[in-house]
């Protein structure tokens, strides 16, 4: 049985399953690991208490844990390219047309691993590093995003181009998208499910 303080109603699948919504949530979970009464949400968060099994799996060896049971991965792209925000006070420097070193990260959850214990294979993650390269790398990124090219409105087109193009094939949920203009400053889409 799933619970909520917060007095959420009981959730289960079609089938009476409780952790069908937790695994279409991006949370692992086996039923041949888990108790139904183990499982709650707390303060609006899922948390899973577990023994042997799964855990183990997790380096965790012959102890009760009790958290959030998902694996996300991540992977980092660079690109580089110029822009110009409009709109600003007069003088002020990203005004004017200048350029970054971008550093994209993508971070990725699955309901389960595959066969081979990946996420996602990195390598599969190719066609979002062609998007990059062909798309904004040495591009002026005014006349390519249809939004002013902030950082937070580059990390929302790369995740609403990742959930188009490439979730369902992959399996896989996006989980954040977080986009660096410089070494020091950065902003992050966050996708909830």
């Amino acid at each position: 049985m799933i619970s909520s303080p917060r007095g959420l109603a009981d959730r289960t699948s079609g089938n009476g399953n409780p952790f069908a919504a937790l695994a279409s949530r991006g949370f692992i979970v086996s039923m041949s690991s888990f108790d139904r009464d183990q499982v709650s949400l707390q303060g609006g968060r899922s948390l899973l208490r577990s023994r042997s099994k799964e855990l183990n799996m997790l380096g965790c060896p012959g102890k009760e844990r009790v958290g959030l049971v998902r694996v996300l991965i991540g992977k980092q792209f660079r690109f580089e390219a110029g822009h110009r925000l409009d709109g600003l006070p007069e003088g002020h420097k990203c005004g004017r047309e200048h350029g970054h070193s971008y550093l994209v990260e993508l971070s990725v959850t699955a309901p389960t691993l595959t066969s081979t214990g990946f996420v996602v294979d990195f390598g599969e993650l190719a066609p979002f590093r062609r998007y990059i390269d062909d798309g904004l790398d040495h591009r002026f990124l005014n006349d390519v995003i249809p939004v002013p090219p902030t950082a937070e409105n580059i990390a929302s087109h790369l995740a609403a181009w990742f959930t188009a193009n490439l979730e369902d094939s992959l399996g896989a949920r996006l989980v954040a998208v977080k986009v660096w203009e410089t070494a020091t400053s950065w902003a992050e889409i966050r996708v909830d499910a």
